[in-house]
Order: C-alpha cells, then sequence, then structure tokens
C-alpha cells in the first residue's frame, strides 16, 4: 500500500486544510518540520482514519485521501479514493469511495465528476471474515517516547484479537491483527526471531560479527 495524497480539511489536533502530497514513486517518506508543526499529528491522522474504515465507524474528521493498493506491473495496481465528512449523516453517506484500475485505462469506469468506479463502504470496511479488499492488509505503528497517542487507537482491535483467542477462533500460524501497535518489546522478539532463523544472509553474518 502506498499513500499518494491526504488532505485533512476539517480540525484534528493542530491541522486544519493541510494538503500532504507524498511522493509517488518512493516507498518511504520522511516528514520534516519544526517542534509542534504537527508532524506526529499527520502519522496520527492516518492511523485513525484506517482504524475507523475497518471498524466500519465514521470518519474521525473531514478529510480526502488517495492511496494505491497492489504493486504496478502486477495483476492487482489500484487507486483508492477516499472523501469522507461525519457530518453528511448515515455511514454510507460520510463516505464516498471511488476505484480505478491503474493496469485497465478502458475499465476505469470514468464518469462526469467521478475519479473511477464507485464503491459502496459496506464492500470497503472489515467483514465478519477479516476480509478487507480495499483496505491495507496491515497497518504497523511505533511512537518513540511515552506516550499513548498513537497505541490508544489499536486497543480496539487487540481486545478482538484477544477475544478471538480464548474462544480458541484464530490460526497463531497465520493470523495477525491487521492495525497492530508495536511496543518497543516488540523489538526484542524480532532480534531473537532474526538469530534464531537457520536461513544464513550477509545481514545476520555483519550483525553476529558485531
Amino acid at each position: 500500500m502506498k499513500v499518494d495524497k491526504l488532505h485533512i480539511r476539517s480540525r484534528f489536533k493542530n491541522l486544519e486544510n493541510v494538503l500532504v502530497d507524498f511522493d509517488e514513486d518512493n516507498l518511504m517518506t520522511v516528514i520534516v518540520g519544526r517542534n509542534g508543526s504537527g508532524k506526529s499529528n499527520v502519522l496520527e491522522a492516518l492511523v485513525a482514519i484506517f482504524r475507523n474504515m475497518d471498524l466500519g465507524e465514521e470518519p474521525p474528521f473531514s478529510y480526502q485521501l488517495t492511496y494505491r493498493l497492489g504493486q504496478q506491473g502486477t495483476e492487482r495496481w489500484e487507486e483508492v479514493n477516499i472523501d469522507a465528512d461525519p457530518r453528511r449523516g448515515t455511514l454510507a453517506k460520510q463516505y464516498e469511495v471511488t476505484v480505478r484500475d491503474l493496469n485497465n485505462p478502458e475499465l476505469r469506469g470514468f464518469k462526469e465528476g467521478v475519479r473511477g468506479a464507485r464503491i459502496p463502504f459496506s464492500k470497503v470496511k472489515r467483514d465478519k471474515l477479516g476480509r478487507a479488499q480495499y483496505l491495507p492488509k496491515y497497518v504497523f505503528s511505533y511512537y518513540s517516547g511515552p506516550s499513548d497517542r498513537l497505541e490508544s487507537y489499536f486497543r480496539k482491535h487487540r481486545t478482538n484479537f484477544y477475544r478471538r483467542l480464548l474462544k480458541d477462533e484464530l490460526d497463531l500460524k497465520g493470523d495477525i491483527r491487521p492495525l497492530f501497535y508495536a511496543k518497543p518489546h516488540h523489538s526484542q522478539f524480532v532480534l531473537l526471531a532474526f538469530f534464531l532463523s537457520e536461513k544464513e544472509s550477509v545481514e545476520k553474518s555483519f550483525c553476529v560479527s558485531i
């Protein structure tokens, strides 16, 4: 998944009418700014957006978001555009979702004033089987410092995961929470798994040598 544009229209923290145009050609984005300018708030806004869509809840603020799913040159390469506003009334009206197939220009479904084929929000939010075709498969987040500002967005997914775990409804070899907040101690498990892996690599040899 690659985020292309985010327009925060109504106020979120200290952000209002802010447009962030991400580089379409690079997967990594570095946000630079002064202390208190809203760098962390941009990331928090993205977490809040995907959390509420995943859970099928109303948008946290008015925004427009464009992101791409899949990969260029593969079978799936789509652009998803979300126009959301909590003031529109029902959930179905709060989210206006359009999708276009970037691999097949003739099938983009363009209409007057519409950027692609219209998709009902009921097909966007995660269903009872855990499927969400038009959302990123996973959203991982980490915040450096003693703050729960990001972790709070992940609590409902964590609670749902533990509830399903207690009911023996999970495949522990394959089921990962779609929204996962990485705490500092998780890095220790990642490092442990890295060294326990039987597969040799240049990176592993380098780490062992130091």
